[in-house]
């Protein structure tokens, strides 16, 4: 476990976190318009969660991607500071519906673990490919 969490970019995976909390709002905002425009109507926390696991995924690829090892870590702190930086908020305006909050948090978490397994699949992937070459 110690391994794990000296091999983890602290300062990219807590910059990665606040930037995607930050652009996940204008994300959300441009996805439901685009929906809207479209013409597809209804509930908007479909939008709020595609929107969500597309910013989570991507800055859990921005942060482990200079990452010697434990690439899905790093993205899965991303996700993980992500919910908790939002937390306070939440307490805050009391969430009418907070298995909703949890879910959300859960998914950032999930999708920030993809996008750091995925930067590690590609480069043990690269590993391989030119291990053949030679």
């Amino acid at each position: 476990m110690a391994e794990i969490l000296s091999s983890v970019r602290w300062g990219w995976v807590i910059l990665a976190a606040v930037v995607a909390q930050a652009l996940l709002i204008p994300i959300d905002y441009a996805l439901s318009a685009l929906a809207a425009f479209l013409g597809w109507f209804g509930d908007d926390t479909r939008m709020t969660r595609i929107a969500l696991f597309l910013v989570m995924f991507l800055a859990g690829l921005w942060a482990a991607r200079r990452a010697r090892g434990h690439f899905t870590a790093n993205g899965f702190f991303v996700g993980l500071f992500a919910a908790l930086i939002f937390l306070p908020v939440l307490i805050a305006i009391q969430a009418p519906y907070p298995g909703m909050e949890a879910v959300n948090a859960l998914l950032k978490i999930i999708a920030g673990a993809l996008g750091g397994g995925l930067v590690g699949h590609r480069k043990r992937r690269g590993m391989r490919m030119r291990a053949r070459s030679e």
